[in-house]
């Protein structure tokens, strides 16, 4: 994730973010092999999960229903 530009939280080791603009970050919420994508924009959300399916094989679920 770093190499991507994302930063660790120093307050949880598995959360990562990024700032894109002022108004638009991109949120990473990373447990085991589970991921949640975070952001105020949809295209941010779909241009990383096209960069993560170029380096890993990975299944895409619905959206969140709880958290």
């Amino acid at each position: 994730m770093i190499s991507q530009g994302y930063s660790r939280s120093s307050y949880d080791s598995c959360v990562y973010y990024k700032h894109i603009t002022p108004s638009i970050s991109v949120y990473l919420l990373l447990y085991v092999d589970d991921m949640l994508i975070a952001s105020q924009s949809h295209q941010e959300i779909q241009l990383f999960k096209q960069r993560l399916k170029a380096e890993f094989e990975m299944k895409e679920l619905d959206e969140a229903k709880k958290f």
